[in-house]
């Protein structure tokens, strides 16, 4: 028999400080949620020339900043925080699947190895990435969109495509010695020849070939590209790995929440619990009360 969507854990992103704090994981639990999703878990930016903050190794470093790997004790303490407030974290996002414009592939090997490791002190089940994602993308005062296209140019977009294919062999092989199961995320802008069309991602994922490998369907991101949800979640099929939940009206990435854009809930939450998915419903934004309301209407109009 088909998942009830109303059995489904409702998870929702937070920062390891706010957790750490305990604000995020007190809202949550209030809430409804039984998941978190750490936005920030595997590394921490601070500034060049300041002392590191987290002890560890550097990963990357410019003028004006250096991005360092969190602490595995820092992980392990969030999960401990995260278990106290009786919820769990099942997840989390890391971008960077390829290394600096310049670098060979065999350079993000390390960096993936790591963060793995981070993913399993705090006891996740799943990692979610951006295919085409880099470390360091060019800056210079441009936007996000402008930054990645001008990143591609860079590396050159068959490269990318050829690199990201091994890059994902040796992650999911790596993940899989840690029990722990990849997804990439639709609608993403890093290398959108892949993550727009279902159709191209679903190769990506078989010419990968790891059975640890599947797809997070991000409905905002789907809603802004025009990728139909319900037809995305039906050729998933047991491929489906990860939902991330947010809204907008088809025009700006607002992350705004659930039930205040133009995502079409309910064909999709249909689509959902036709699908026999179980996993996390991800909101991925953080007006907790109103996306969890709003979610738990949906469920019953089905």
């Amino acid at each position: 028999m088909p998942a009830k969507l109303s059995q489904m854990p409702l998870a929702g992103t937070a920062l390891c400080e706010d957790m750490l704090a305990g604000d995020s994981l007190r809202r949550l639990s209030a809430a409804g949620y039984q998941c978190v999703y750490p936005c920030d878990l595997f590394s921490v930016f601070e500034p060049s020339g300041s002392e590191s903050l987290t002890g560890v190794e550097t990963i990357i470093a410019d003028a004006s900043f250096r991005v360092s790997h969190r602490p595995l004790s820092e992980a392990a303490e969030l999960k401990d925080a995260i278990g106290a407030a009786g919820l769990s974290a099942v997840s989390a996002h890391f971008m960077e699947t390829l290394p600096p414009p310049g670098k060979s592939r065999e350079w993000i090997y390390p960096v993936h190895e790591r963060f793995l490791e981070t993913a399993a002190a705090a006891g996740l089940s799943f990692v979610t990435t951006h295919v085409g994602a880099m470390f360091a993308m060019p800056e210079g005062g441009r936007s996000f969109l402008e930054r990645c296209s001008l990143a591609r140019g860079i590396y050159g977009e068959a490269r990318m495509l050829k690199d990201s294919v091994a890059v994902y062999k040796s992650l999911c092989r790596e993940a899989a010695a840690r029990g722990i199961a990849v997804s990439v995320e639709t609608g993403c802008i890093e290398l959108p020849a892949i993550s727009h069309d279902i159709e191209s991602l679903l190769a990506f994922i078989d010419a990968v070939g790891a059975d640890n490998l599947g797809v997070c369907i991000d409905a905002g991101h789907c809603n802004l590209r025009e990728m139909p949800l319900p037809e995305i979640v039906r050729r998933c099929g047991s491929r489906l790995f990860e939902v991330h939940a947010h809204d907008n009206c088809g025009d700006v990435d607002s992350h705004a929440p659930i039930g205040t854009g133009t995502v079409p809930w309910l064909p999709f939450a249909g689509a959902l619990e036709e699908s026999g998915y179980s996993g996390a419903i991800t909101v991925e934004q953080r007006d907790y009360e109103t996306s969890a309301a709003a979610w738990r209407e949906i469920v019953k109009s089905l």
